[in-house]
């Protein structure tokens, strides 16, 4: 059974990782709801335990744009590991397959490294991981 662990304005790193099958969701992302499954996780090496019983979830965080806006970011089918994971791991390809556009080419000259969204643009650093923040349940409240 899932056990709320969130701690408002907690900050966290996310990292770009195309080796995630999934995104995990770390101490930075709130649960909005939870689907009912859950997974078994493995690592990249036979040698690794599984960790049992992920819950998988529509997850939040909080991201503050250079302008100073705070946007929300939503995503599906997350597997949420919660204060288990110090950072969280985000796979752009999960991403692209909600139909949203992604460039995690920083070498391309043609196309902005990051997401671009209908509302905003928002973008990835190589020069450091971004923190982004546990926002407080007021502000991802959905109906």
């Amino acid at each position: 059974m899932h056990k709320p662990d969130h701690i408002d304005g907690t900050m966290a790193k996310c990292e770009l990782d195309t080796r995630a099958d999934t995104i995990c969701a770390g101490k930075n992302f709130r649960v909005l709801s939870l689907t009912g499954q859950t997974c078994d996780v493995s690592g990249f090496h036979q040698s690794f335990d599984a960790i049992h019983d992920i819950p998988v979830a529509q997850v939040a965080t909080a991201m503050t744009l250079e302008n100073g806006e705070t946007v929300i970011l939503i995503i599906n089918e997350a597997l949420y590991f919660g204060n288990q994971m110090d950072h969280s791991l985000v796979n752009p390809n999960q991403i692209r397959a909600y139909g949203i556009d992604v460039s995690d080419n920083p070498y391309d000259r043609e196309r902005d490294f990051g997401i671009q969204h209908d509302e905003c643009f928002i973008p990835f650093s190589t020069e450091a991981r971004k923190q982004i923040t546990l926002p407080p349940k007021s502000q991802v409240t959905t109906s």
